[in-house]
């Protein structure tokens, strides 16, 4: 099985499609962020990403110290609930897979959509 899985990856296609979902959600996410001036600070790395809320980079740990917890909790939990499943620390890196559709990738970003008019 883990020799086919490295079969698989080393095909370009599947860098392409992760290249372009994650595309897709940043590109839809960052619209809600921005539309709405919220203090939230997205990273991203290849297909891996963190949704952070903060209204300033968090480049260090003292940064770390200022993130809104409390309200990324809130937003974790009204995703949960609505079958998108992020890590539950607005720290760590959450992961777009090549199995995700841009269907899933659609309902995702109105997921996050309705969350944040909870949240915020």
């Amino acid at each position: 099985g883990g020799i086919e899985v490295l079969r698989l990856l080393d095909d370009d296609a599947v860098y392409r499609v992760l290249e372009s979902r994650t595309a897709q959600l940043f590109k839809g996410i960052g619209g809600l962020v921005e539309d709405r001036s919220l203090p939230i600070q997205l990273q991203r790395a290849g297909s891996m990403f963190s949704i952070i809320f903060s209204d300033h980079p968090v480049l260090n740990f003292q940064d770390s110290k200022r993130i809104d917890t409390e309200r990324f909790a809130k937003f974790f939990h009204l995703l949960l609930e609505n079958g998108v499943y992020l890590p539950p620390s607005s720290v760590d890196a959450a992961c777009v897979s090549a199995a995700h559709t841009a269907q899933e990738i659609d309902d995702t970003i109105e997921m996050v959509e309705h969350a944040f008019k909870r949240v915020f």
